[in-house]
């Protein structure tokens, strides 16, 4: 029932997430076997990769989500650049973060036999 109630939940992202999301988990992938799943990225690390990301799916964002300047009228604080790359910042920290806590082991419960 989770799983179901999950899976339609997913279905209401954005757009532009199931777009950016496949980039986000290549860099990730990229990430951990370039240096591991022990070390955690440093902002210059997410930056770089934030910059990747975006250069590799800026041509698309016009065609696939409407023009920049429409996105500005939504977004004046930013402008649609701007708030792309938090997005894809935001996205990479959330996933690094997931994949952490995915290998964390889980503490076993304590019980008093033998005591």
């Amino acid at each position: 029932m989770m799983d179901m109630e999950e899976e339609q939940m997913k279905m209401m992202y954005p757009k532009i997430y199931i777009f950016i999301m496949p980039y986000i988990k290549q860099h990730c992938d990229m990430h951990e076997h370039m240096h591991g799943t022990e070390k955690c990225p440093m902002m210059e690390d997410i930056e770089d990769m934030t910059d990747k990301v975006y250069n590799k799916v800026e041509a698309d964002l016009d065609g696939k989500f409407g023009s920049e300047d429409e996105e500005n009228m939504r977004l004046p604080r930013y402008g649609r650049r701007g708030a792309v790359r938090d997005l894809i910042s935001i996205l990479l920290l959330n996933e690094f973060i997931r994949r952490r806590r995915r290998r964390r082991p889980r503490p076993r419960p304590y019980n008093h036999y033998g005591y």
